[in-house]
């Protein structure tokens, strides 16, 4: 079977919408303010590159990371609440990604504790966008796809 990493996008992309409630999804980082007065989602590619160690006799073994970012509009209800709500969307991901650690088959495995760079995490701020303040938590999705790329001479 040949390497999709839109196949893979595609993937990544329908785990997330069918795990975080969420008004508004977005498959690239927004430059528009997210619609809507709840928790809005963004998923885009992050950065792909080889794997050291983990290629077959011909082919590369990559590590794709996917970004994934919820957003809550700021001051529209109580600090409280927008992390309450973050909080259970970063939960929900959590045990998604433990859980489907091959994504239906579609990559070797999440790598979840870092065995080839940092592991599965993200962290929490801020972030402007089009004039308006979102409370954010951005999280590093990356998935290991082993012999992708043939090597020939």
């Amino acid at each position: 079977m040949t390497f999709s990493l839109s196949a893979l996008f595609d993937a990544v992309s329908s785990r997330m919408r069918a795990t975080v409630d969420a008004e508004g999804f977005t498959e690239y980082e927004p430059d528009t303010a997210p619609a809507g007065q709840r928790l809005s989602v963004a998923v885009w590619l992050g950065s792909i590159r080889p794997v050291r160690g983990g290629n077959g006799l011909d082919r590369t073994t990559i590590r794709v990371e996917f970004i994934i970012r919820l957003y809550y509009p700021a001051g529209i209800k109580s600090q409280e609440k927008a992390d309450r709500v973050l909080a259970g969307a970063v939960d929900a991901l959590g045990d998604t990604i433990s859980g489907a650690f091959t994504l239906g088959n579609t990559v070797m495995n999440v790598d979840l504790l870092g065995q080839y760079g940092d592991g599965f995490g993200g962290s929490g701020g801020y972030s402007e966008v089009d004039g308006a303040e979102y409370r954010v938590f951005t999280l590093n999705l990356p998935l290991i796809v082993s012999d992708v790329w043939v090597q020939s001479a």
